[in-house]
């Protein structure tokens, strides 16, 4: 036994059989005048006067019954790990030191120890404490037994000018609901060899700012233990950090919402693994830390230098309120699904001004459930994260603030797919916009949902992840306002890959000017079963400078009635399994100055050049022109085209010199085939010949051929400089060859017409042809079934399989 622990118990043996001198004997004449020794329990009111000084605590006292008031001026003298007392008798009990700041009261030990005995036990205030103030009044060497200088349970104090030196273990300790007092203040705690102060995270509050000092102790911090706050708090600026050892909650109620305030210039400081939540699913609260203007508010790990040190702050679907201003969020954010420095979940506008959020092995901020940034954030910045720097919602991604997102591992904002039902903007956040699943876009008639990407956005989309727009019939759109050097750009995320995100897709609940891709670039999209890279149906797109590059699948896919705006250009297709695929109705509305890149890849069914393929469903209803497509590109049709208008208006398709029409199996080119009115004019020249030839395979009968029936007009049928190649497949129309004539008084001149499964031409018109070549057919070069056709001189029909010209 040390020398300290020997003579404590000693002088517990001496005293205990004399207990303390009593200076009062008449219980009558109101409260006793102490004397200058006290030991043992006090069961009566007493006064502890100056003029006794100095008082001495010889053993373990006791107040288990009435109120001791020691009066301005008391020196009390400790025996080494003595204690007082107050109510630990579980009696109604009090305290009142009454010092004054020119007259203080003074607890410290006594004189007589040994140089080993530096501490005496502390003062211990417990819940049946009706009177606990300790005003002006300094407690030195305390703390040895109770864990603290001032050790108070389940009671409130009320302490102005309190004064702990060097105390042997914490200064103050609270514990199992104790408290400070509103009217608490000038708290100077120093020299402890342990925490400044140590109370209930719920109480950390009452711990005054005004003339207090927790500073120049071994741990100059206030370690907050678990709890949860259930009403309005504020942790004001102490000078010192407060230190969460593991959780602190808070959440009240609907009726009484708690409120958590961080004042400015505060420091939160977090052990390994502990984390502040902000309401449940159960509990609603609300969150605010710093002001504007205010000193910035520190939230950062106890210990350590490395990314998340701690599981940041966390808000669930009961929080009311996030503000926080000129904060920095250090290192906290645990990798995880939910793990970030700042979580946010629920249908709340979150204010961030003036923050900085540093080392999350997790994201910077997590927005879910409808969480989005208030319109007054602004100044962040988010970095050193191993995660994104932002997470949040489709529908809420419109809300980040273009603030400094760079230098995180994971770069970019990600962005989970959602519907979103109003119009928004995107802006260029410096990072890319990470989409992971698929946003769509869904409005109503009378308010579409259109979203637009300003200039220099970027978007990496996911595996399979893509933008729908009206898929279900809701009203929508996507305008991109791209310019030169500032593109806006969408690409697969890790990987450059063809098919690796799924693309956009428009339906018919886009309206006329809401679709519009400007100076625009998409590639590695298109994945499997997506169709295109860009696909729309029953819809118009406009396009200015739209690069379609790496599709898996098309480049564009247009179906029904979709079409490009007049006044759409710089189309760009390059190295896409194909480029394009559009209605015959609307081939005319392919931009003037579509180019190509890269051709198609020569495992695809383009074989290595470039094709746009026409589809059928929808057939021209007006008169236009298909143009020559650049660097040798060909139309592939897949599925029959039919011309029919009516008498006043017909359908005539003019093709320009160059064209190569690619014809797939069994497929036609049918004039006025239902009895409409329509026409073809294929007026080509020397060296710029118009050709019509199997696409699949250079063998005759591939295709049915081209067939102009009765209603076709004389002057809107014309061929010159025109081949047509390995048709006279069998088809529902009879009878069949390269090129059907019935009573469609054509004009043929500069024909190349072979590799007929059956005739070259067959006739039954006065159509007029001269200078062309009818061979390698299989039957006839021409087959005159009626009518009086003019074949001029040089018109060649040798080599055929059957006669030159049957008649």
């Amino acid at each position: 036994m040390s020398n300290r622990r020997r003579n404590n118990a000693l002088l517990i043996a001496l005293v205990a059989g004399v207990g303390c001198k009593d200076a009062g004997t008449d219980d009558t004449a109101g409260p006793s005048i102490a004397g200058p020794d006290h030991c043992g329990d006090i069961v009566s009111d007493e006064i502890w006067s100056a003029r006794n000084n100095p008082h001495n605590l010889l053993c373990d006292v006791s107040i288990n019954g009435g109120t001791v008031t020691i009066e301005a001026g008391v020196e009390v003298r400790v025996q080494p790990g003595a204690t007082l007392r107050v109510a630990d008798g579980d009696v109604e009990s009090g305290l009142s030191i009454q010092g004054t700041p020119s007259d203080v009261v003074v607890f410290d030990l006594t004189d007589e120890r040994d140089e080993d005995e530096l501490w005496w036990g502390g003062i211990g205030i417990y819940r049946q404490a009706t009177v606990a103030d300790l005003s002006n009044v300094e407690l030195r060497s305390g703390g040895e037994r109770l864990g603290a200088a001032l050790y108070v349970e389940g009671a409130e104090v009320t302490v102005d000018g309190l004064t702990i030196t060097g105390a042997e273990t914490d200064g103050l300790r609270t514990t199992q609901g104790a408290r400070l007092s509103e009217d608490s203040a000038n708290l100077r705690i120093s020299g402890a060899q342990g925490w400044a102060a140590w109370v209930e995270g719920d109480v950390a509050h009452t711990l005054p700012s005004a003339g207090s000092d927790y500073t120049g102790n071994a741990a100059d911090a206030v370690l907050l233990d678990n709890a949860t706050i259930t009403e309005e708090v504020t942790w004001e600026d102490l000078g010192v950090p407060y230190v969460i050892g593991s959780l602190v909650d808070v959440g009240g109620t609907l009726e009484a919402p708690a409120a958590l305030t961080i004042g400015p210039g505060a420091v939160v400081l977090f052990a390994e693994g502990a984390s502040l939540d902000i309401a449940d699913d159960t509990s609603v609260a609300s969150f605010y830390a710093g002001e504007p203007g205010g000193e910035r508010v520190v939230f950062a790990p106890l210990s350590g230098n490395d990314p998340g040190l701690w599981d940041g702050i966390s808000a669930s679907r009961g929080i009311q309120a996030v503000e926080l201003h000129n904060v920095d969020l250090v290192q906290g954010g645990v990798d995880g699904q939910l793990g970030a420095a700042l979580h946010v979940q629920g249908q709340i506008d979150v204010l961030l001004d003036g923050v900085t959020i540093t080392g999350s092995t997790g994201y910077g901020v997590y927005l879910r459930d409808g969480a989005r940034f208030h319109p007054d954030s602004a100044d962040i910045t988010i970095t050193d994260c191993v995660g994104y720097p932002v997470v949040i919602g489709a529908a809420e991604a419109h809300t980040v603030p273009p603030e400094d997102y760079a230098g995180n591992d994971a770069g970019g904002v990600l962005v989970f797919g959602d519907v979103v039902d109003q119009s928004v903007t995107w802006e260029d956040l410096g990072v890319p916009y990470v989409i992971d699943g698929d946003i769509r876009m869904e409005g109503y008639l009378d308010a579409p949902a259109i979203l637009t990407l300003d200039r220099g956005v970027t978007l990496q989309f996911d595996t399979g992840a893509g933008i729908r727009l009206s898929q279900s019939g809701g009203a929508a759109g996507l305008i991109t306002l791209g310019e030169p050097g500032d593109e806006v750009t969408m690409t697969a995320l890790r990987a450059e890959e063809d098919g690796f995100w799924e693309g956009i897709a428009a339906y018919h609940g886009v309206q006329e000017g809401d679709f519009s891709l400007s100076y625009t670039t998409m590639n590695w999209g298109g994945m499997r079963g997506a169709d295109a890279m860009l696909k729309v149906q029953d819809a118009a797109v406009f396009v200015d400078n739209l690069t379609l590059s790496n599709s898996r699948t098309y480049g564009f896919y247009l179906l029904d009635d979709a079409w490009f705006m007049e006044g759409s250009t710089g189309l760009v297709l390059d190295g896409n399994y194909e480029h394009g695929d559009l209605p015959a109705g609307y081939l005319h509305t392919l931009p003037t100055d579509l180019s190509f890149g890269a051709a198609t890849s020569s495992d695809g069914r383009g074989r290595g050049y470039h094709v746009i393929f026409i589809n059928g469903s929808r057939q021209p209803a007006t008169s236009a022109t298909w143009r020559d497509l650049p660097d040798g590109g060909a139309y592939w049709v897949q599925r029959s085209i039919e011309l029919n208008g009516i008498a006043v208006d017909p359908v005539v398709i003019t093709l320009e010199p160059g064209v190569d029409m690619w014809m797939g199996d069994n497929t036609g080119f049918y004039i006025a085939n239902d009895g409409g009115a329509a026409g073809l004019i294929a007026d080509a020249s020397a060296g710029d010949t118009i050709r019509f030839i199997a696409a699949e395979a250079a063998v005759a009968g591939r295709w049915q051929g081209i067939k102009a029936l009765t209603h076709c007009e004389d002057a809107d049928v014309v061929f010159d400089n025109v081949y047509i190649g390995y048709a006279g497949g069998a088809g529902d129309l009879i009878p069949d060859a390269n090129l059907v004539l019935l009573g469609c008084d054509a004009t043929l001149n500069n024909m190349t017409v072979e590799e007929s499964n059956t005739d070259g031409l067959y006739l039954a018109s006065d159509a007029v042809i001269d200078n062309s070549t009818f061979t390698s057919n299989r039957i006839c070069g021409i087959n005159i079934a009626s009518g009086s056709p003019e074949i001029g001189a040089n018109v060649d029909t040798r080599g055929n399989g059957g006669a030159g010209v049957c008649q």
